[in-house]
C-alpha cells in the first residue's frame, strides 16, 4: 500500500473519528480529549489512535468510557467513511506530555 494513501487515510480518519468523539461521548462537560496521533497498518485493517486527556486526574475514568463506547464509535466511522474496509480502532493512552514535563522540571531542577 502507498504511504500517500495511508497519510492521507490517517488524516480522514482523525477528523472523523474526533468529529464523532465530540459529539457522541458521555465524558463529563469539564474533560478535555484530543486526538495526538494516528497510525494506520500497511494493510488498512487496524489503526491505534492516541488519545490524550485533560486533566489527568480524570484520565483513567475518560480512556474506560471511550473503550466502552468504541463498538459504536467503529459503527459511526463505517456509516461515516465511504471505504472498502474501514480499520479497526484501537485506544492508546498517550502520555508523552507529561513524559516531556516530567523531563522539562528535571532539567530546570538542575
Amino acid at each position: 500500500m502507498s504511504k500517500r494513501r495511508n497519510k492521507r487515510i490517517e488524516e480522514v480518519l482523525k477528523e472523523e473519528l474526533s468529529k464523532i468523539i465530540h459529539k457522541e461521548a458521555n465524558l463529563m462537560p469539564e474533560v478535555l480529549i484530543t486526538l495526538t496521533k494516528i497510525e494506520v497498518a500497511s494493510d488498512i485493517k487496524t489503526a491505534k489512535v492516541w488519545i490524550s486527556v485533560f486533566p489527568e486526574k480524570d484520565r483513567a475514568k475518560a480512556m474506560q468510557q471511550l473503550q466502552k463506547q468504541l463498538p459504536y464509535f467503529q459503527y459511526l466511522l463505517v456509516k461515516k467513511m465511504n471505504m472498502k474496509w474501514v480499520p479497526s480502532i484501537r485506544l492508546v493512552d498517550d502520555i508523552s506530555e507529561e513524559e516531556a514535563e516530567k523531563i522539562e522540571v528535571l532539567i530546570q531542577n538542575q
